[in-house]
């Protein structure tokens, strides 16, 4: 009986709520390629037909080694995080050049993990969004952004009672109200600082998403080479064509998972959404970013609710209506939750 660490748990959780990737996709990777693997073995062996089983074996191997290097990543950045956390709950009102080069360090240490992973798996749409969230945790960083994290949500909260929903709803405000105590103390010149970080956010950003769609059609194009298959043998179990839905675990009414593509573009736009309160805090030119951000959201399938929702928290807030007109649209996703960090 193989017994796992509470630490190794929460910290999955942990790594999931916050960056919204699947610690666990690795074990999805690796049993896909062991799949393929055990097909080319088994009934391809001695055919020209096996060769393009063990490519594609190879590539999700890849994956999984890709994956494993961006989750030792995240613990270098969640150290670099708690470290400005920590100075911000202890009454720090500004980043010292100590706790900047402490916090650098694990940031570096973070991206050399990343580019490992690009190494095995060029054009990985996860490390570019990692390497996306760290140059603007730079950007952070060199604006002398420190927010007060609010204190954790209570154990216990089950989904769906008054009580989450009454916890939930007092952090997200003093999440919100610690954000913008923090943004009234930025300098115009830190943020200036901030400007070449953020530029090259973008460029990761619009990597990730392009290697994203990239990824999708050729997600894609493997389930359709598949679906001769998969059609016959629906013929055999359920000649009237029924319960096809259901079979494949899609349900009526409920609205396809957010793409990979699309959660691109919300983390994009939550990047910009903050970096246009970063540069409204001290003067400077924010409405084209908000409205890029929002763009973002849209493309993204977020609901026009879920988008106003996001604009009522901006520091701008009176300002930011002429971005989204009162239209109801379809709920597909929405924008992610974005801490201090």
């Amino acid at each position: 009986m193989i017994e796992i660490d509470d630490w190794l748990v929460d910290f999955v959780n942990l790594f999931r709520e916050t960056t919204g990737i699947d610690a666990d996709k690795h074990i999805e990777y690796s049993n896909e390629g062991q799949s393929l693997m055990t097909r080319a073995m088994d009934t391809t062996l001695r055919s020209d037909a096996a060769e393009p089983l063990f490519d594609k074996a190879t590539e999700r191997f890849k994956e999984v080694i890709a994956s494993g290097y961006l989750n030792w990543a995240q613990v270098y950045i969640y150290r670099g995080h708690k470290a400005l956390e920590l100075a911000a709950l202890d009454g720090k009102e500004d980043i010292s050049e100590e706790l900047a080069q402490q916090v650098l360090e694990q940031f570096d240490l973070g991206e050399k993990q990343m580019h490992e992973a690009l190494a095995i798996k060029p054009n990985w749409w996860e490390a570019f969004l990692q390497l996306g969230g760290v140059q603007f945790d730079r950007a952070k960083l060199a604006a002398q952004l420190l927010v007060k994290p609010p204190p954790s949500l209570p154990e216990g909260l089950q989904e769906g009672t008054p009580e989450t929903e009454a916890a939930t709803k007092s952090y997200n405000e003093e999440s919100t109200a610690n954000t913008k105590e923090a943004l009234m103390k930025l300098k115009a010149a830190n943020v200036e600082k901030a400007e070449s970080y953020v530029k090259a956010m973008e460029g990761l950003y619009k990597q990730a998403y392009d290697a994203a769609l990239a990824y999708e059609k050729e997600r894609k194009s493997d389930q359709d080479a598949k679906q001769p298959a998969k059609a016959a043998d629906s013929s055999e179990t359920s000649p009237s064509g029924k319960d096809t839905a259901a079979a494949e675990g899609v349900a009526e009414g409920v609205p396809p998972p957010i793409t990979i593509s699309a959660h691109a573009k919300i983390l994009y736009g939550n990047q910009l959404y903050e970096w246009s309160q970063m540069l409204a805090a001290v003067g400077r030119e924010w409405k084209p970013i908000l409205d890029e951000a929002v763009k973002c959201f849209k493309e993204a399938g977020c609901s026009e609710a879920d988008i106003r929702g996001a604009l009522k928290n901006h520091t701008q807030v009176r300002a930011c209506w002429h971005v989204v007109p009162r239209v109801r649209l379809t709920v597909m996703a929405k924008p992610a939750a974005a801490g201090p960090w």
